[in-house]
C-alpha cells in the first residue's frame, strides 16, 4: 500500500464524526454507516475497537438503547418505539432492551410511571431534528 494513501486513509478515521448522527441517518445499520463515511465495513470495525473498544453492532444496539429509554421516560408505547428506532420487530426491541438495562420496556415504563418520571404532555422525538431517511453522504464528521 502506497505511504500516502496510507495515512491519508488513517487521518480520515482518527477525525471525529458525530457518531450518533451517523447512526441515525444510516438507520442504524454498520454497513450504512460505513458507506456514509465512505469506508468500508471492516474499517468501521477496527475504527470502533479503537475508539470505544465494542464492535459498530454492539455500540448500535447499546445507542438505540438508551434512545429507548428516554422514548419510554417520555411516555411511548413499545410500538412508537420500535417504529421510531427501527427495529425489525417488538420481540426484538425487547430482547435488546432487556439486555441493555435488564428488565423489559413495559416494567421500565411502569417503574417510571410510579415514580413520577415520565413526562406527560413530552411526546417529542429523541432524535429532534434529526431524520430517519438517509440524507446526506458524510465523510467522516463532514457534510458533503
Amino acid at each position: 500500500m502506497d505511504r500516502h494513501y496510507s495515512s491519508l486513509m488513517s487521518a480520515r478515521l482518527f477525525s471525529k464524526p458525530d457518531w450518533e448522527r451517523v447512526a441515525v441517518q444510516a438507520g442504524f445499520r454498520p454497513c450504512q454507516m460505513a458507506a456514509l463515511c465512505q469506508i468500508s465495513v471492516r474499517q468501521l470495525e477496527r475504527l470502533f475497537a479503537r475508539t470505544f473498544h465494542q464492535t459498530p453492532k454492539t455500540w448500535l444496539r447499546d445507542f438505540r438503547c438508551r434512545l429507548a429509554m428516554r422514548l419510554i421516560a417520555q411516555g411511548h408505547s413499545n410500538k412508537e418505539v420500535v417504529a421510531e428506532l427501527r427495529f425489525g420487530s417488538s420481540s426484538h426491541f425487547c430482547h435488546d432492551f432487556r439486555k441493555a438495562h435488564a428488565e423489559s420496556p413495559r416494567k421500565t415504563a411502569g417503574r417510571l410511571f410510579r415514580c413520577g418520571n415520565v413526562a406527560n404532555g413530552q411526546q417529542m422525538s429523541v432524535l429532534s431534528n434529526a431524520s430517519l431517511l438517509p440524507a446526506k453522504r458524510f465523510r467522516v464528521g463532514i457534510e458533503i
